[in-house]
């Protein structure tokens, strides 16, 4: 925001502020909440796997049937990955480069 758009507003009732400040500030709060849930169910779901992994190779005689069971489960359900990030371009790519560049 401007500093005439805060000035504007700084002057302007309670409600109007309000009304005007709260919605981008609800926003930013529910996708930071959004983003700790998705965390903390990623790290639950890999704990949960690791403990079950290491209870069935802890309790198997054979240790390679186990180790190809875990083999075939792991094959089947691939473990979550957390949502990746796009950087985004510094520059957006130009149609015409500059004619030192190499193709």
């Amino acid at each position: 925001m401007t500093a005439a758009g805060l000035t504007a507003l700084s002057k302007a009732p309670t409600w109007v502020a309000l009304t005007i400040a709260l919605p981008p500030v609800l926003t930013a709060m529910a996708r930071i909440f959004n983003e700790v849930l998705a965390g903390i169910s990623h790290f639950r779901t890999n704990s949960m796997r690791r403990q079950q992994e290491n209870r069935l190779l802890s309790e198997v005689t054979d240790i390679g049937l186990g180790l190809g069971y875990l083999e075939r489960v792991q094959r089947q359900t691939p473990l979550l990955a957390p949502p990746a990030v796009e950087p985004t371009p510094a520059s957006p790519p130009t149609a015409n480069p500059p004619p030192d560049t190499p193709p």
